[in-house]
Protein backbone atom coordinates (compact mmCIF):
# COMPACT_ATOMS: atom_id res chain seq x y z
CA UNK A 1 0.00 0.00 0.00
CA UNK A 2 1.91 3.71 -0.97
CA UNK A 3 2.55 5.15 2.56
CA UNK A 4 0.39 8.69 2.62
CA UNK A 5 1.53 11.82 3.40
CA UNK A 6 0.79 14.15 5.94
CA UNK A 7 -0.37 18.11 3.98
CA UNK A 8 -0.88 19.88 7.30
CA UNK A 9 1.53 23.14 6.88
CA UNK A 10 1.91 23.02 10.33
CA UNK A 11 4.09 20.14 9.64
CA UNK A 12 7.37 21.67 8.19
CA UNK A 13 9.26 18.63 7.44
CA UNK A 14 11.43 17.71 4.75
CA UNK A 15 9.39 14.18 4.42
CA UNK A 16 6.60 12.76 6.57
CA UNK A 17 6.00 9.27 5.73
CA UNK A 18 2.76 7.03 7.58
CA UNK A 19 3.21 2.84 7.53
CA UNK A 20 -0.32 1.80 8.43
CA UNK A 21 0.45 -1.52 10.35
CA UNK A 22 -2.68 -3.49 11.33
CA UNK A 23 -2.95 -5.85 14.13
CA UNK A 24 -5.63 -8.48 15.56
CA UNK A 25 -3.71 -10.55 17.88
CA UNK A 26 -4.33 -9.85 21.44
CA UNK A 27 -2.81 -11.60 25.09
CA UNK A 28 -4.45 -11.36 28.38
CA UNK A 29 -2.41 -11.99 31.39
CA UNK A 30 -4.40 -12.19 35.15
CA UNK A 31 -3.11 -12.25 38.50
CA UNK A 32 -5.24 -11.95 41.23
CA UNK A 33 -4.37 -12.90 45.26
CA UNK A 34 -4.58 -11.52 48.56
CA UNK A 35 -2.69 -10.28 50.92
CA UNK A 36 -0.65 -7.66 52.30
CA UNK A 37 2.38 -7.75 49.54
CA UNK A 38 1.04 -10.50 46.22
CA UNK A 39 4.08 -11.56 44.38
CA UNK A 40 4.41 -10.14 40.77
CA UNK A 41 4.11 -12.05 37.90
CA UNK A 42 7.00 -13.36 36.92
CA UNK A 43 8.75 -11.79 33.61
CA UNK A 44 12.16 -11.01 32.60
CA UNK A 45 13.83 -7.71 33.88
CA UNK A 46 15.71 -5.99 30.96
CA UNK A 47 18.37 -3.41 30.57
CA UNK A 48 20.54 -1.84 27.70
CA UNK A 49 23.61 0.25 26.43
CA UNK A 50 25.09 2.76 25.34
CA UNK A 51 27.89 2.85 21.89
CA UNK A 52 31.41 4.36 22.53
CA UNK A 53 32.18 7.14 21.06
CA UNK A 54 33.78 10.77 21.35
CA UNK A 55 31.78 14.05 21.34
CA UNK A 56 33.35 17.69 20.76
CA UNK A 57 30.36 19.67 21.84
CA UNK A 58 30.21 21.45 25.31
CA UNK A 59 28.79 19.01 27.97
CA UNK A 60 27.63 18.87 31.27
CA UNK A 61 27.84 15.88 33.62
CA UNK A 62 25.38 13.24 33.68
CA UNK A 63 24.34 10.85 36.04
CA UNK A 64 23.83 7.47 34.63
CA UNK A 65 21.73 6.01 37.50
CA UNK A 66 19.00 8.61 36.86
CA UNK A 67 18.89 9.65 39.97
CA UNK A 68 17.34 6.14 41.41
CA UNK A 69 19.67 3.27 43.00
CA UNK A 70 16.79 0.96 43.50
CA UNK A 71 17.96 -2.34 42.68
CA UNK A 72 14.52 -3.10 41.18
CA UNK A 73 15.45 -1.19 37.84
CA UNK A 74 16.78 -2.83 34.79
CA UNK A 75 20.71 -2.95 34.58
CA UNK A 76 21.38 -0.16 32.57
CA UNK A 77 25.15 -0.67 32.80
CA UNK A 78 27.51 -0.83 29.26
CA UNK A 79 28.63 -4.50 28.73
CA UNK A 80 31.31 -2.67 26.42
CA UNK A 81 33.01 -0.05 28.70
CA UNK A 82 30.89 0.66 31.44
CA UNK A 83 30.62 4.48 31.25
CA UNK A 84 29.64 7.09 28.89
CA UNK A 85 30.54 10.47 27.79
CA UNK A 86 28.56 13.84 29.12
CA UNK A 87 25.22 14.64 27.05
CA UNK A 88 25.89 18.51 25.47
CA UNK A 89 24.21 20.76 25.69
CA UNK A 90 21.32 20.08 23.22
CA UNK A 91 19.45 23.46 23.07
CA UNK A 92 22.17 24.37 21.15
CA UNK A 93 22.02 21.81 18.80
CA UNK A 94 22.93 22.16 15.03
CA UNK A 95 22.34 20.25 12.68
CA UNK A 96 24.34 20.55 9.05
CA UNK A 97 22.23 18.19 6.79
CA UNK A 98 18.66 16.31 6.15
CA UNK A 99 18.68 13.33 8.34
CA UNK A 100 16.91 10.84 7.51
CA UNK A 101 15.12 8.74 10.75
CA UNK A 102 12.60 6.64 11.17
CA UNK A 103 10.39 6.73 14.85
CA UNK A 104 8.45 3.01 15.19
CA UNK A 105 5.39 3.94 17.62
CA UNK A 106 3.12 1.01 19.41
CA UNK A 107 -0.29 2.97 18.07
CA UNK A 108 -1.23 6.03 16.65
CA UNK A 109 -4.63 5.70 17.65
CA UNK A 110 -3.19 6.01 21.54
CA UNK A 111 -3.78 9.42 23.48
CA UNK A 112 -0.13 8.99 24.88
CA UNK A 113 1.35 8.01 21.54
CA UNK A 114 -0.43 10.79 19.45
CA UNK A 115 1.60 12.77 21.65
CA UNK A 116 4.75 11.19 21.33
CA UNK A 117 3.97 11.67 17.45
CA UNK A 118 3.01 14.67 17.98
CA UNK A 119 6.12 16.05 19.81
CA UNK A 120 8.31 13.97 17.03
CA UNK A 121 6.67 15.91 14.20
CA UNK A 122 7.59 19.28 16.32
CA UNK A 123 11.49 18.41 17.15
CA UNK A 124 11.35 17.55 13.01
CA UNK A 125 10.19 20.52 12.13
CA UNK A 126 12.68 22.55 13.91
CA UNK A 127 16.00 20.78 12.82
CA UNK A 128 14.52 19.95 9.08
CA UNK A 129 14.35 16.43 10.14
CA UNK A 130 13.20 13.57 7.01
CA UNK A 131 10.62 11.48 9.31
CA UNK A 132 9.16 8.46 8.81
CA UNK A 133 6.85 7.65 11.36
CA UNK A 134 5.61 4.24 11.74
CA UNK A 135 2.62 2.80 13.95
CA UNK A 136 -0.69 0.83 14.30
CA UNK A 137 -3.63 2.59 12.69
CA UNK A 138 -5.33 -0.26 15.68
CA UNK A 139 -5.75 0.66 19.62
CA UNK A 140 -3.05 -0.62 21.48
CA UNK A 141 -2.68 -4.26 22.24
CA UNK A 142 -0.31 -6.92 23.13
CA UNK A 143 0.45 -7.87 20.17
CA UNK A 144 1.96 -4.82 18.14
CA UNK A 145 5.08 -6.35 18.82
CA UNK A 146 4.94 -8.84 15.66
CA UNK A 147 3.87 -5.30 13.81
CA UNK A 148 6.84 -3.74 14.66
CA UNK A 149 9.23 -6.68 13.72
CA UNK A 150 7.73 -6.62 10.51
CA UNK A 151 7.89 -2.85 10.34
CA UNK A 152 11.29 -2.66 10.80
CA UNK A 153 12.82 -5.30 8.57
CA UNK A 154 10.97 -3.06 5.48
CA UNK A 155 12.93 -0.25 6.78
CA UNK A 156 16.09 -2.16 6.77
CA UNK A 157 15.50 -3.59 3.00
CA UNK A 158 15.86 0.25 1.76
CA UNK A 159 19.15 1.86 1.94
CA UNK A 160 17.78 5.07 3.45
CA UNK A 161 17.42 4.92 6.91
CA UNK A 162 20.44 7.04 9.23
CA UNK A 163 18.76 6.57 12.46
CA UNK A 164 15.66 4.59 14.49
CA UNK A 165 13.77 5.68 17.49
CA UNK A 166 11.60 3.15 19.31
CA UNK A 167 9.16 2.81 21.32
CA UNK A 168 9.07 -1.40 21.84
CA UNK A 169 6.25 -2.91 22.08
CA UNK A 170 7.88 -5.95 24.00
CA UNK A 171 11.58 -5.36 25.77
CA UNK A 172 12.88 -8.75 24.77
CA UNK A 173 11.18 -10.13 21.17
CA UNK A 174 12.35 -6.69 19.26
CA UNK A 175 15.77 -6.95 20.62
CA UNK A 176 17.07 -9.52 17.43
CA UNK A 177 15.65 -6.90 14.18
CA UNK A 178 16.96 -3.81 16.54
CA UNK A 179 20.29 -5.71 16.92
CA UNK A 180 20.12 -6.29 13.15
CA UNK A 181 19.54 -2.96 12.60
CA UNK A 182 22.13 -1.87 14.52
CA UNK A 183 24.72 -4.24 12.56
CA UNK A 184 23.78 -2.37 9.71
CA UNK A 185 24.96 0.95 10.93
CA UNK A 186 22.03 2.17 11.76
CA UNK A 187 22.23 3.90 15.56
CA UNK A 188 18.80 3.02 17.75
CA UNK A 189 17.39 5.03 20.88
CA UNK A 190 14.79 3.66 22.69
CA UNK A 191 12.14 5.90 24.42
CA UNK A 192 9.18 5.24 26.89
CA UNK A 193 10.41 1.49 27.33
CA UNK A 194 13.66 0.02 27.49
CA UNK A 195 14.96 -2.77 25.38
CA UNK A 196 17.11 -5.80 26.81
CA UNK A 197 20.27 -4.73 24.53
CA UNK A 198 23.55 -3.52 25.45
CA UNK A 199 23.85 -1.87 22.18
CA UNK A 200 21.18 0.50 21.94
CA UNK A 201 22.90 4.34 21.82
CA UNK A 202 20.79 4.75 24.49
CA UNK A 203 17.13 4.69 26.13
CA UNK A 204 15.42 7.45 27.50
CA UNK A 205 12.96 7.16 29.74
CA UNK A 206 10.48 8.05 32.92
CA UNK A 207 11.54 6.94 35.64
CA UNK A 208 8.73 4.53 36.23
CA UNK A 209 9.72 2.74 39.47
CA UNK A 210 9.96 6.00 41.18
CA UNK A 211 6.64 7.53 40.08
CA UNK A 212 5.03 4.31 40.67
CA UNK A 213 5.94 4.49 44.39
CA UNK A 214 5.13 8.17 44.47
CA UNK A 215 1.72 7.46 43.40
CA UNK A 216 1.49 3.98 45.76
CA UNK A 217 2.43 6.25 48.85
CA UNK A 218 0.05 9.32 48.00
CA UNK A 219 -2.86 6.20 47.64
CA UNK A 220 -1.54 5.14 51.54
CA UNK A 221 -2.08 8.41 52.47
CA UNK A 222 -5.46 9.38 50.47
CA UNK A 223 -6.36 6.17 52.92
CA UNK A 224 -5.08 7.21 55.69
CA UNK A 225 -2.47 4.61 55.94
CA UNK A 226 -4.88 1.24 55.54
CA UNK A 227 -7.03 0.06 52.81
CA UNK A 228 -7.87 -3.06 50.34
CA UNK A 229 -6.47 -2.01 46.95
CA UNK A 230 -6.39 -3.80 42.81
CA UNK A 231 -4.12 -2.90 40.67
CA UNK A 232 -5.01 -2.65 36.86
CA UNK A 233 -1.47 -3.60 35.17
CA UNK A 234 0.23 -2.77 32.00
CA UNK A 235 1.31 -5.82 29.34
CA UNK A 236 3.57 -8.88 30.81
CA UNK A 237 7.04 -8.13 29.11
CA UNK A 238 6.82 -4.28 29.23
CA UNK A 239 9.84 -2.69 31.38
CA UNK A 240 7.69 0.58 31.78
CA UNK A 241 5.06 -1.84 33.19
CA UNK A 242 6.83 -4.49 35.49
CA UNK A 243 8.52 -0.97 37.19
CA UNK A 244 5.39 0.49 37.74
CA UNK A 245 3.92 -2.15 39.08
CA UNK A 246 6.83 -2.64 41.82
CA UNK A 247 6.66 1.01 42.06
CA UNK A 248 3.04 0.63 43.22
CA UNK A 249 3.83 -2.37 45.30
CA UNK A 250 6.39 -0.25 47.22
CA UNK A 251 4.67 2.81 48.07
CA UNK A 252 1.74 0.77 48.76
CA UNK A 253 3.68 -0.99 51.30
CA UNK A 254 4.37 2.02 53.35
CA UNK A 255 0.52 1.43 54.94
CA UNK A 256 -1.50 -1.38 56.24
CA UNK A 257 -2.73 -1.86 52.65
CA UNK A 258 -4.10 -5.35 51.07
CA UNK A 259 -3.72 -6.01 47.75
CA UNK A 260 -6.98 -7.70 46.24
CA UNK A 261 -5.56 -8.44 43.05
CA UNK A 262 -2.88 -7.24 39.58
CA UNK A 263 -4.63 -8.26 36.85
CA UNK A 264 -3.19 -6.65 33.21
CA UNK A 265 -5.71 -4.74 30.85
CA UNK A 266 -3.00 -3.85 28.33
CA UNK A 267 -3.24 -0.58 28.41
CA UNK A 268 -6.41 -0.71 27.04
CA UNK A 269 -9.88 1.24 28.80
CA UNK A 270 -12.39 -1.68 27.66
CA UNK A 271 -10.46 -4.24 28.90
CA UNK A 272 -10.07 -1.94 32.20
CA UNK A 273 -13.55 -2.19 32.68
CA UNK A 274 -14.13 -5.31 32.15
CA UNK A 275 -11.85 -6.54 34.68
CA UNK A 276 -13.01 -3.81 36.94
CA UNK A 277 -16.38 -5.14 36.79
CA UNK A 278 -15.48 -8.73 37.78
CA UNK A 279 -13.52 -6.99 40.57
CA UNK A 280 -16.37 -4.99 42.17
CA UNK A 281 -18.95 -8.47 41.50
CA UNK A 282 -15.99 -10.71 43.35
CA UNK A 283 -14.78 -7.94 46.04
CA UNK A 284 -16.96 -5.99 48.26
CA UNK A 285 -14.74 -4.16 50.25
CA UNK A 286 -12.81 -1.94 47.04
CA UNK A 287 -11.21 0.98 48.75
CA UNK A 288 -8.96 2.12 45.90
CA UNK A 289 -7.99 0.94 42.03
CA UNK A 290 -4.18 2.04 40.95
CA UNK A 291 -4.20 1.67 37.10
CA UNK A 292 -0.82 1.87 35.47
CA UNK A 293 -1.73 4.38 32.81
CA UNK A 294 -5.09 7.15 32.33
CA UNK A 295 -7.04 4.85 29.78
CA UNK A 296 -7.04 2.22 31.56
CA UNK A 297 -7.87 4.56 34.72
CA UNK A 298 -11.41 6.12 32.34
CA UNK A 299 -11.97 2.32 31.91
CA UNK A 300 -12.09 1.52 35.63
CA UNK A 301 -14.01 5.01 36.37
CA UNK A 302 -16.52 3.79 34.06
CA UNK A 303 -17.06 0.29 35.42
CA UNK A 304 -17.39 2.16 39.12
CA UNK A 305 -19.85 4.72 37.86
CA UNK A 306 -21.97 1.74 36.24
CA UNK A 307 -21.73 0.16 39.21
CA UNK A 308 -23.04 2.82 41.56
CA UNK A 309 -20.25 2.93 43.48
CA UNK A 310 -18.71 6.32 44.77
CA UNK A 311 -16.33 5.46 47.53
CA UNK A 312 -13.15 4.26 45.76
CA UNK A 313 -10.42 6.00 45.25
CA UNK A 314 -9.02 5.65 41.23
CA UNK A 315 -5.57 6.76 40.40
CA UNK A 316 -4.05 6.72 36.95
CA UNK A 317 -0.59 7.10 35.16
CA UNK A 318 0.15 9.42 32.29
CA UNK A 319 -1.09 12.80 32.89
CA UNK A 320 -2.75 13.13 29.40
CA UNK A 321 -5.68 15.62 28.47
CA UNK A 322 -8.45 12.74 29.45
CA UNK A 323 -6.44 12.22 32.62
CA UNK A 324 -6.69 15.52 33.46
CA UNK A 325 -9.97 16.58 32.87
CA UNK A 326 -11.16 13.14 35.03
CA UNK A 327 -9.14 14.84 37.72
CA UNK A 328 -10.32 18.18 37.43
CA UNK A 329 -14.15 16.60 37.15
CA UNK A 330 -13.25 14.61 40.32
CA UNK A 331 -13.62 10.97 38.87
CA UNK A 332 -9.92 10.73 39.09
CA UNK A 333 -7.91 10.77 42.16
CA UNK A 334 -4.50 11.26 40.47
CA UNK A 335 -2.31 10.88 37.71
CA UNK A 336 1.19 11.18 37.30
CA UNK A 337 2.70 13.47 33.86
CA UNK A 338 4.79 11.29 32.30
CA UNK A 339 5.97 13.71 29.18
CA UNK A 340 5.44 12.03 26.09
CA UNK A 341 6.37 14.93 23.77
CA UNK A 342 9.29 15.59 25.79
CA UNK A 343 10.41 12.16 25.98
CA UNK A 344 10.07 12.05 21.78
CA UNK A 345 12.44 15.17 21.33
CA UNK A 346 15.12 14.72 23.73
CA UNK A 347 15.40 11.18 21.95
CA UNK A 348 15.34 13.03 18.48
CA UNK A 349 17.62 15.60 19.39
CA UNK A 350 20.22 12.90 21.07
CA UNK A 351 20.28 11.19 17.91
CA UNK A 352 20.55 13.85 15.99
CA UNK A 353 23.93 15.30 18.32
CA UNK A 354 25.17 11.64 17.57
CA UNK A 355 24.67 11.66 13.84
CA UNK A 356 26.27 15.24 13.49
CA UNK A 357 29.35 14.21 16.17
CA UNK A 358 29.23 10.86 17.31
CA UNK A 359 28.48 11.72 20.72
CA UNK A 360 27.59 8.40 23.24
CA UNK A 361 25.38 8.90 26.11
CA UNK A 362 24.88 6.75 29.48
CA UNK A 363 22.16 3.63 28.49
CA UNK A 364 19.45 5.15 30.78
CA UNK A 365 18.54 9.08 30.25
CA UNK A 366 15.36 9.63 32.77
CA UNK A 367 13.33 12.26 32.63
CA UNK A 368 12.19 13.91 35.76
CA UNK A 369 10.79 12.15 38.00
CA UNK A 370 7.32 14.53 38.77
CA UNK A 371 4.68 14.40 41.70
CA UNK A 372 1.49 13.05 41.40
CA UNK A 373 -1.16 15.26 40.09
CA UNK A 374 -4.40 15.62 42.06
CA UNK A 375 -6.90 18.16 42.23
CA UNK A 376 -5.28 19.92 45.29
CA UNK A 377 -2.08 20.41 42.67
CA UNK A 378 -3.41 20.49 39.32
CA UNK A 379 -2.76 24.17 38.65
CA UNK A 380 0.62 23.98 40.13
CA UNK A 381 2.72 22.41 37.44
CA UNK A 382 2.66 24.47 34.65
CA UNK A 383 5.34 27.21 33.42
CA UNK A 384 3.67 29.66 30.70
CA UNK A 385 7.39 29.09 28.88
CA UNK A 386 6.30 25.62 27.86
CA UNK A 387 6.22 22.13 28.66
CA UNK A 388 9.93 21.47 30.35
CA UNK A 389 11.95 18.72 31.35
CA UNK A 390 15.08 17.88 32.60
CA UNK A 391 17.55 14.89 31.94
CA UNK A 392 20.28 15.06 35.05
CA UNK A 393 19.93 18.91 35.50
CA UNK A 394 20.06 20.28 32.31
CA UNK A 395 16.72 21.73 30.98
CA UNK A 396 15.15 21.65 27.89
CA UNK A 397 11.86 23.27 26.93
CA UNK A 398 9.14 22.12 24.53
CA UNK A 399 8.13 25.18 23.84
CA UNK A 400 3.99 27.02 22.95
CA UNK A 401 5.00 27.05 19.44
CA UNK A 402 6.00 23.36 19.19
CA UNK A 403 2.76 22.05 21.20
CA UNK A 404 0.49 24.18 18.72
CA UNK A 405 2.34 22.51 15.78
CA UNK A 406 2.07 19.29 17.71
CA UNK A 407 -1.79 19.65 18.46
CA UNK A 408 -2.23 20.49 14.74
CA UNK A 409 -1.15 17.38 13.89
CA UNK A 410 -2.80 15.51 15.87
CA UNK A 411 -5.91 17.24 15.20
CA UNK A 412 -5.09 17.19 11.55
CA UNK A 413 -4.54 13.22 11.24
CA UNK A 414 -7.69 12.68 13.87
CA UNK A 415 -9.76 14.59 11.41
CA UNK A 416 -11.27 16.87 13.64
CA UNK A 417 -13.35 19.79 12.34
CA UNK A 418 -13.33 22.14 15.10
CA UNK A 419 -9.67 22.80 17.45
CA UNK A 420 -9.75 22.82 21.24
CA UNK A 421 -6.89 24.05 23.37
CA UNK A 422 -4.10 21.70 23.98
CA UNK A 423 -4.10 20.98 27.73
CA UNK A 424 -0.91 21.29 29.51
CA UNK A 425 0.06 19.37 33.03
CA UNK A 426 -1.64 22.20 35.12
CA UNK A 427 -4.62 21.59 32.83
CA UNK A 428 -4.31 25.28 31.62
CA UNK A 429 -4.24 26.11 27.81
CA UNK A 430 -0.86 25.58 26.19
CA UNK A 431 -1.16 26.90 22.83
CA UNK A 432 -4.30 28.56 21.21
CA UNK A 433 -5.62 26.79 18.25
CA UNK A 434 -4.12 27.44 14.74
Amino acid sequence: MPDPSFSSDHHRLSRSHVLWVGTAMSVALGVSGCGLNPSSPSEPQSGNAASSAQSDAPADPLDPSGGSSNSSQPDRESAETGTATAIPDLNGLRVTQTWRIALVLKSRTDPYWQQVQAGAEATANTYGVDLNIVGSDRPQTAAFVEEQIVAIAELLEGDDLDGLLIGPADSLRLVPIVERAIDSGIPVIAIDTPLNSDRLLASVGFDNYAAGQALGAWVVRELDGSGNVLILDGPPHHDNAIERREGFLAGLSAGQIDVLGIESAHWDAERAAAVTAQWLQEFEDVDAIVAANDSMALGAIRAVQDAKRTDIVITGFDGLADGLAAVRAGTLAATIDQQPAAQAKLGLQLLLNHLETEATYPEFIPLQTRSPISADTLDGGMSDAGVSFEAAGSRHAFSPADAAIAHSATLARAGASSCQPLLSVAGRPLAACP
